[in-house]
């Protein structure tokens, strides 16, 4: 999803149907307080180590 890629795309790389994909997004948003996939990607990237 960091690339920009579609959720029905990332799901079916992942085998998983696209409402599962949709419901497991809903909880990390819920869990880290955001309400975008921009905002979620922004959050990640911030609190992954710099190389």
């Amino acid at each position: 999803m960091s690339t920009g890629e579609p959720l029905e795309t990332v799901a079916d790389r992942c085998r998983i149907s696209y409402q599962t994909a949709r419901n497991e997004l809903k909880a990390v948003f819920a869990k880290t307080g955001t309400h975008r996939q921009a905002e979620l990607v922004s959050l990640l990237t911030r609190l992954l180590p710099k190389q």
